[in-house]
């Protein structure tokens, strides 16, 4: 969220005409270079795909800088590229060397032909997000040109007929039965689209920025949700499970920061007067909004009745669920080095194992499975080291689990409430010929011998 804070305000920078879009004004302002470049390459290692939406959104703001000041269409985007070029090659360079080690299994993009948003279901999504922004416009009414309106919804419904073009050519055909009330969710976002970008053009033409600023934020949402109900990046998941949750979460922010700005702008230029329709609207977008934030003290009561105690201690709850894997992740924190492999249980996702190499830091062979296939792709070695761990919990102390430890350089074995249930009860007694190093309210650690020995 902070680096998507700071992604907008440097594209509302070059979008208000704060900002030279010279590519030598980054020569002359070497401080605002390193920002640019830092923020950039910070994105790119915590989601790759926020690179996509913030770089679109400063290019965009870029462009509609250039062309604000006299420079034709054509020309503008090849001017604001040269403007982004070099923060952007200095970004890549920074982060290449984590890129670089990245396996992601994605097959590129692909077609949504299923699972599309019903209108309902998307309104209960956006529409509190939307409802700021909405009740800021019915005071603010902002004016747009029909032959703008016009091209947005053409360039919407443009990109909409490709998507379906593209279904009818791979043989999806039934795709757009398939869709059935999605297409009027298809509608809602063309049409939200077209407006918010004829009114950012006509604040624009006006010289209100502000205005500008609010409503193209609005427009890029719009913009962004819209292509990932036609297109999603082919991954794992095999549907656009992953694409929504990447690029909603970016959207939410756009979405939120615009309907902020435009509330402040219609507080600020609101002159009293209010005729029913208009305050029909906004006391419907206040009660949208009421009932969306009752979530936040309903959750708050919610939690206080679970009898949790109060804190910032995030793994204090293992003192009371499982207090030998608590004190087992303290002794390992503080006992045992980074070149240690302390062997736990494999976990499903989400599930209760892995949590000790999570709370010590001190890595182990195989967590979430399902989340390295994720990142990595269906690799033969998952398999192998899933295979192992659970040869060595089986085996238990002796040259066999001995040597398979010692390949995949495992130091010392975990025996705990996880390992018990997968394992059996007897699972700890198997491991009385390796030393214990550690033991504490049932859970225990051995050492794998070095030389082949017990």
């Amino acid at each position: 969220l902070p680096l998507g804070a700071l992604a907008v305000a440097l594209a509302a920078g070059a979008f208000g005409g704060r900002a030279s879009l010279a590519w030598r004004s980054w020569v002359r302002q070497p401080s605002a270079l390193a920002v640019a470049a830092l923020l950039f390459a910070g994105l790119a290692m915590t989601n790759p795909w926020d690179t996509v939406v913030y770089g679109a959104l400063w290019g965009a703001a870029a462009i509609a800088a250039v062309v604000a000041v006299g420079w034709p269409w054509h020309v503008a985007p090849l001017l604001a590229a040269r403007y982004m070029a070099l923060p952007a090659g200095i970004a890549l360079a920074i982060a290449w060397p984590f890129l670089d080690t990245l396996e992601t299994p994605w097959r590129g993009v692909e077609l949504v032909t299923g699972a599309a948003s019903d209108p309902w279901r998307f309104a209960v999504v956006w529409l509190p997000a939307a409802a700021p922004l909405a009740a800021a416009a019915v005071l603010l009414r902002p004016a747009a040109r029909a032959r703008t309106f016009a091209i947005a919804v053409g360039a919407g419904a443009g990109v909409v007929l490709l998507w379906a073009l593209a279904v009818l050519v791979s043989g999806e055909a039934g795709a757009l039965a398939d869709r059935a009330a999605g297409w009027y969710t298809l509608a809602a976002l063309v049409a939200a689209f077209a407006g918010l970008c004829a009114a950012t053009a006509r604040a624009m033409r006006a010289g209100d920025r502000a205005a500008g600023s609010a409503w193209g934020l609005a427009a890029a949402a719009c913009a962004v949700v819209l292509v990932t109900e036609l297109v999603f990046v082919g991954d794992l998941f095999e549907n656009r499970l992953n694409t929504v949750f990447k690029f909603w979460f970016g959207t939410w922010q756009l979405l939120a920061i615009a309907g902020g700005v435009a509330v402040a702008l219609a507080w600020d230029r609101w002159s009293g007067r209010v005729s029913v329709a208009p305050a029909a609207a906004i006391a419907l977008a206040g009660v949208v909004y009421g009932i969306a934030l009752l979530y936040a003290p309903a959750m708050a009561v919610a939690r206080g009745r679970e009898g949790q105690q109060a804190g910032i201690d995030a793994l204090a709850y293992l003192e009371r669920s499982d207090p030998g894997l608590a004190a087992t992740a303290r002794w390992a924190a503080e006992t045992l080095a980074s070149r240690d492999v302390l062997l736990e249980a494999v976990s499903a996702d989400y599930g209760d194992g892995n949590l000790l190499s999570a709370a010590s830091g001190v890595p182990t062979l195989l967590g979430w499975r399902g989340h390295e296939e994720q990142w990595r792709g269906t690799i033969a070695e998952l398999a192998e080291r899933e295979l192992a761990v659970k040869q060595i919990y089986v085996a238990g102390a002796g040259d066999e689990a001995g040597a398979i430890a010692r390949r995949y350089g495992v130091t010392h074995v975990y025996v705990g409430r996880q390992e018990v249930l997968q394992f059996g009860a007897d699972v700890g007694a198997r491991f009385a010929g390796w030393p214990t190093v550690f033991e504490a309210h049932g859970a225990r650690v051995v050492a794998v011998p070095r030389d082949g020995g017990n």
